[in-house]
Protein backbone atom coordinates (compact mmCIF):
# COMPACT_ATOMS: atom_id res chain seq x y z
CA UNK A 1 0.00 0.00 0.00
CA UNK A 2 1.29 3.21 -0.73
CA UNK A 3 1.66 6.29 1.61
CA UNK A 4 -1.32 7.70 -0.23
CA UNK A 5 -3.74 5.44 0.48
CA UNK A 6 -2.67 4.53 4.23
CA UNK A 7 -3.43 8.37 4.52
CA UNK A 8 -6.74 7.99 2.90
CA UNK A 9 -7.81 4.77 5.21
CA UNK A 10 -6.63 6.78 8.66
CA UNK A 11 -8.45 9.57 7.07
CA UNK A 12 -11.52 7.58 6.43
CA UNK A 13 -11.34 5.53 9.67
CA UNK A 14 -10.96 8.86 11.52
CA UNK A 15 -14.03 10.50 10.19
CA UNK A 16 -16.55 7.27 10.51
CA UNK A 17 -15.01 7.19 14.55
CA UNK A 18 -16.12 11.42 14.32
CA UNK A 19 -19.64 10.36 13.55
CA UNK A 20 -19.95 7.63 15.54
CA UNK A 21 -19.04 9.42 18.63
CA UNK A 22 -21.70 12.32 17.75
CA UNK A 23 -23.99 9.89 17.07
CA UNK A 24 -23.63 8.41 20.74
CA UNK A 25 -23.83 11.85 21.90
CA UNK A 26 -27.15 12.16 20.15
CA UNK A 27 -28.61 9.15 21.70
CA UNK A 28 -27.46 10.04 25.06
CA UNK A 29 -29.17 13.32 24.53
CA UNK A 30 -32.42 11.55 23.51
CA UNK A 31 -32.34 9.53 26.66
CA UNK A 32 -31.65 12.02 28.93
CA UNK A 33 -34.88 14.05 27.45
CA UNK A 34 -36.35 10.79 27.70
CA UNK A 35 -35.66 10.36 31.43
CA UNK A 36 -36.67 13.97 32.48
CA UNK A 37 -39.82 13.40 30.71
CA UNK A 38 -40.66 10.80 32.44
CA UNK A 39 -39.51 12.45 35.45
CA UNK A 40 -42.12 14.97 34.87
CA UNK A 41 -45.20 12.15 34.73
CA UNK A 42 -44.89 11.89 31.07
CA UNK A 43 -45.70 8.48 29.00
CA UNK A 44 -42.51 7.73 27.36
CA UNK A 45 -43.04 4.29 25.67
CA UNK A 46 -42.89 5.42 22.10
CA UNK A 47 -39.67 7.55 22.38
CA UNK A 48 -38.34 5.11 24.01
CA UNK A 49 -39.32 2.22 21.49
CA UNK A 50 -37.73 4.71 19.19
CA UNK A 51 -35.04 4.95 20.80
CA UNK A 52 -34.57 1.10 20.73
CA UNK A 53 -35.04 1.47 17.15
CA UNK A 54 -32.32 3.85 16.37
CA UNK A 55 -29.64 1.39 18.82
CA UNK A 56 -31.03 -1.42 16.63
CA UNK A 57 -30.48 0.54 13.34
CA UNK A 58 -27.00 1.87 14.68
CA UNK A 59 -26.23 -2.02 15.29
CA UNK A 60 -27.32 -3.19 12.19
CA UNK A 61 -25.34 -0.49 10.07
CA UNK A 62 -28.02 1.98 8.74
CA UNK A 63 -26.18 4.83 10.54
CA UNK A 64 -27.73 7.17 7.90
CA UNK A 65 -31.33 6.16 8.79
CA UNK A 66 -30.51 6.03 12.70
CA UNK A 67 -29.30 9.59 11.98
CA UNK A 68 -32.55 10.90 10.68
CA UNK A 69 -34.88 8.77 13.62
CA UNK A 70 -32.59 10.32 16.30
CA UNK A 71 -32.83 13.65 15.39
CA UNK A 72 -36.62 13.62 14.68
CA UNK A 73 -36.61 11.67 18.36
CA UNK A 74 -34.94 14.77 19.75
CA UNK A 75 -36.95 17.28 17.90
CA UNK A 76 -40.36 15.60 19.75
CA UNK A 77 -38.75 15.01 23.00
CA UNK A 78 -37.90 18.73 23.15
CA UNK A 79 -41.67 19.80 21.99
CA UNK A 80 -42.83 17.67 24.91
CA UNK A 81 -40.80 19.35 27.30
CA UNK A 82 -42.65 23.07 27.87
CA UNK A 83 -45.70 21.28 27.68
CA UNK A 84 -44.75 18.75 30.29
CA UNK A 85 -43.13 21.34 32.68
CA UNK A 86 -46.45 23.15 32.85
CA UNK A 87 -48.30 20.46 33.81
CA UNK A 88 -45.81 18.83 36.29
CA UNK A 89 -46.11 22.62 37.80
CA UNK A 90 -50.06 23.02 37.48
CA UNK A 91 -50.11 19.42 39.60
CA UNK A 92 -47.86 20.64 42.23
CA UNK A 93 -50.14 23.82 42.57
CA UNK A 94 -53.08 21.84 42.72
CA UNK A 95 -52.03 19.35 45.41
CA UNK A 96 -50.91 22.41 47.63
CA UNK A 97 -54.31 23.93 47.09
CA UNK A 98 -55.81 20.81 48.50
CA UNK A 99 -53.51 20.37 51.38
CA UNK A 100 -54.23 23.84 52.42
CA UNK A 101 -57.89 22.78 51.99
CA UNK A 102 -58.09 20.09 54.03
CA UNK A 103 -56.13 22.06 56.98
CA UNK A 104 -58.49 25.11 56.60
CA UNK A 105 -61.35 22.61 57.34
CA UNK A 106 -59.74 20.84 60.20
CA UNK A 107 -59.06 23.79 61.73
CA UNK A 108 -62.74 25.08 61.01
CA UNK A 109 -63.93 21.71 62.55
CA UNK A 110 -61.64 22.18 65.71
CA UNK A 111 -62.54 25.60 66.34
CA UNK A 112 -66.84 24.85 65.74
CA UNK A 113 -66.07 21.11 67.62
CA UNK A 114 -68.15 22.61 70.94
CA UNK A 115 -71.10 24.06 68.20
CA UNK A 116 -71.25 21.10 66.29
CA UNK A 117 -71.35 18.67 68.98
CA UNK A 118 -73.72 20.39 71.10
CA UNK A 119 -76.23 20.93 67.88
CA UNK A 120 -75.71 16.90 67.14
CA UNK A 121 -76.51 16.41 70.65
CA UNK A 122 -79.57 18.80 70.76
CA UNK A 123 -80.86 17.25 67.69
CA UNK A 124 -80.29 13.50 69.06
CA UNK A 125 -82.48 14.58 72.41
CA UNK A 126 -84.89 16.14 71.16
CA UNK A 127 -86.34 12.72 69.31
Amino acid sequence: MSPRHLLLLALLLMVLGITAYSQQLSALTAYQYIVELSKLGVNTTSLVNELNNVISLEVSGQVSNASIVLSSLITRAQSLMPNARLWYMVGIVVKAVVVAVVITLIAMLYIKRRELIGSIWLRVRGQ
